[in-house]
């Protein structure tokens, strides 16, 4: 039995858009790997000096780095040619933080939307960016790089609030911060 042309038309656009949606699906037995991030490594600052080797005097550069994805700062030597000499991890002593790091921060707190709505009504303006290290099971603990952001008014003698921002998870840590005096709670 022949079918009008039209009819044929009909049922293939019918058709067709459930095939197409079948094959933009995952097939429910195979689900999707999970994606690896990518390592997210910033220089934080970097110098040239010398180091004494059998009584010679040897220059290097020294870079500092943050790896926000492991959560660790690494301290890497080279020799003249750029071979790396030496690596270490910075566990006790954390780099202070960098200028590129305080402007991410802030980018940070205005790209929130309720920081940027108190932001907006206040006028506020941004300082800050000093180091909060907290104990194992804090939102600051071990493995974050976060930074304590100050809202001063537009005049910069009345303080709107403290903010934290950890820059490996790249959100705010606590919207609203009160730092306790004499060290971590």
């Amino acid at each position: 039995m022949r079918r009008p042309l039209w009819v044929v038309a009909a049922l293939a656009l019918l058709v067709l858009p459930a095939a197409t949606r079948a094959q933009d699906k995952p097939a429910p037995d195979k689900p999707a790997p999970p994606s690896k991030p990518a390592n997210r490594v910033r220089l934080l600052r970097s110098w040239t000096d010398t180091v004494k080797v059998d009584g010679q005097e040897l220059p290097r550069r020294v870079d500092i780095l943050f790896d926000y994805t492991e959560g660790v700062a690494l301290e890497r030597s080279y020799d003249t040619s750029g071979r790396l000499i030496q690596e270490r991890r910075l566990v006790d002593n954390a780099p202070s933080p960098s200028d590129d790091e305080i402007a991410e921060a802030f980018a940070i707190v205005r790209a929130d939307p309720q920081l940027g709505r108190i932001l907006k009504r206040t006028q506020a303006v941004l300082e800050g960016g000093f180091l909060l290290q907290e104990a194992e099971g804090q939102a600051c603990g071990p493995r974050t790089r976060c930074l304590q952001i100050q809202l001063l008014g537009p005049t910069r003698l009345g303080l709107v609030r403290y903010v934290v921002v950890d820059l490996t998870k790249g959100a705010i840590a606590y919207p609203t911060y009160a730092p306790m005096e004499g060290g971590v709670k």
